[in-house]
């Protein structure tokens, strides 16, 4: 958090792209040091496959109704029973 701080007040408010790319390459980070320290089992990965899969099924089907978002609960639900850096990769 505290880079953050400090490259915004090194960049004094401008090069919103430079910092944006920096906070996104702070967030993939620890998903790809899980990824590099331990394999991930082939069942896993079909379980991710398949959350993703029902995740975008879902965004169309419930599109005409206002406030219902699938994919937020199968995002969640992924988070919690794979933690928090596989549940990230389904989001």
């Amino acid at each position: 958090m505290m880079t953050f701080f400090v490259l915004l007040l090194l960049l004094r408010g401008k090069h919103y792209l430079l910092f944006s790319f920096m906070c996104l390459l702070c967030s993939i980070l620890p998903a790809y040091w899980r990824f590099e320290r331990e394999p991930i089992r082939t069942k896993t990965l079909m379980f991710i496959g398949i959350l993703i899969a029902l995740a975008v099924a879902g965004r169309v089907p419930l599109a005409a109704i206002p406030s219902v978002q699938a994919a937020s609960f199968i995002i969640i639900i992924g988070g919690i029973s794979l933690g928090p850096e596989l549940g990230f990769i389904t989001g």
